[in-house]
């Protein structure tokens, strides 16, 4: 579903995940649209099996545009297209800026040394940084000087065994999961591994849906119920409410946009159920310039630098020079 192609001056992440007609209808504005209008590419699974074929299309579409006019295209049509980046390109990112990522710590001499902040924003509890790491030996003595801290065989007292605890520790919590693709229903399995039960909200048209008895879809919801909810319905959204209401939990990793349009982002689950924790795992989070973009594991990927790394470091120089 992913390939990375040359654009006129550097290099993209072509998708054909997506809505298909919107991309074709976007490269046939070229006035070539080769057979991309072709109803068998409607379907996923066709794409994917012929997608050396579209992806040579798309390049050859790709070659007259700049990144940055693909990018900025991609992004009005909602289609999970990336720059290939060089890694150091991350430091100067506008959404990562905006959204308090690079934290700038003070070193012995004053000076601020920017430092990854922490990975999740919780509105409630959040993290800050407050110093810089530890000098090589900054803390050695005031160690040396605490007995618990000390070692040696002689001063060493036994460790009182752990209390054994019933059950998981999750168990009696309910999660409503509307995770999908890989990153967010690993994050619920282990939820649910831990005891949680988890209910996974489903549609059957969606890429991931598959077999639920086995295959990687099955793996990656093991140990969860699953119910299948139209949300565009009225009565399909009502029913989603209503487990919000009873749920301690509730997670997804659509775009920003999906769960503020259903009513179920924080502030309409807030009003449904108080209690409720919402987690969003959003490839970009919810604020800041970059948050309505759409991304899988691969539009990420090429942003951070993996295949400038890994297939493209020779283009990559091209693009400083």
């Amino acid at each position: 579903y992913f390939r990375i192609g040359r654009c006129a001056d550097g290099w993209v992440l072509h998708s054909t995940i997506g809505d298909w007609t919107t991309l074709a209808g976007w490269v046939a504005m070229d006035g070539e649209a080769w057979d991309l209008f072709d109803e068998r590419w409607e379907e996923p699974q066709n794409r994917k099996e012929h997608c050396a074929h579209l992806f040579d299309c798309l390049d050859r579409w790709a070659a007259s545009h700049t990144v940055a006019e693909l990018i900025e295209g991609a992004e009005l049509r909602r289609l999970p297209y990336a720059d290939v980046r060089r890694p150091e390109r991350m430091a100067g990112d506008d959404q990562l800026a905006a959204r308090g990522f690079p934290a700038l710590l003070a070193t012995r001499a004053g000076a601020g040394v920017p430092f990854p902040g922490p990975a999740f924003l919780s509105s409630a509890t959040p993290l800050r940084l407050r110093r810089a790491p530890a000098l090589p030996g900054e803390h050695d003595a005031e160690v040396a000087a605490d007995p618990a801290w000390r070692t040696d065989a002689a001063s060493a007292e036994p460790v009182p065994a752990a209390e054994p605890v019933p059950g998981r520790v999750l168990d009696g919590t309910l999660v409503l999961d509307f995770t999908w693709v890989v990153a967010g229903p690993i994050a619920t399995r282990i939820l649910a591994d831990q005891g949680a039960r988890v209910v996974k909200i489903e549609r059957r048209d969606a890429m991931d849906f598959g077999n639920r008895r086995g295959g990687l879809s099955g793996n990656l919801n093991r140990g969860k119920q699953s119910v299948a909810l139209n949300l565009a319905d009225p009565r399909g959204l009502e029913l989603a409410r209503g487990l919000a209401r009873q749920a301690d939990v509730v997670i997804d990793n659509f775009s920003a946009r999906v769960m503020r349009n259903w009513g179920l982002d924080h502030d309409g689950l807030r009003a449904l159920n108080p209690d409720v924790i919402a987690v969003a795992m959003s490839g970009f989070g919810l604020t800041g310039p970059g948050r309505e973009r759409v991304s899988y594991g691969p539009t990420l990927q090429a942003l951070l630098g993996f295949p400038c790394l890994l297939y493209t470091s020779d283009a990559a120089d091209e693009e400083d020079s």
